[in-house]
């Protein structure tokens, strides 16, 4: 808890401890919550390319595959994304 008279804070603060952790991971405690023109700008382009992709590659998968490959590939793919998502959360949670 932060004293709000003096400006000191106690030893068990939850937002010391919280500074302390992320600086041993090599990381800095921060929050920006502001965006530059470029930011907006990748964030709209990533989700153009994503719309514009799947419509035009999922006629290429009928065509070339069907729709027993593109759901057997969709299974497999979710499963290695799943499997790598599990590798780095499991990485971040052992530094607790």
């Amino acid at each position: 808890m932060k004293l709000f008279g003096n400006g000191s804070e106690r030893a068990d603060d939850p937002d010391t401890k919280d500074e302390g952790t992320l600086a041993e991971q090599g990381y800095k405690q921060e929050l920006r919550r502001d965006w530059s023109l470029i930011h907006n700008f990748g964030v709209s382009f990533s989700i153009i390319s994503v719309i514009t992709g799947v419509t035009t590659l999922f006629e290429y998968g009928l065509t070339t595959g069907g729709p027993g490959v593109m759901s057997i590939g969709w299974i497999v793919v979710s499963f290695f994304t799943l499997f790598e998502v599990a590798i780095y959360g499991g990485r971040q949670a052992a530094n607790w």
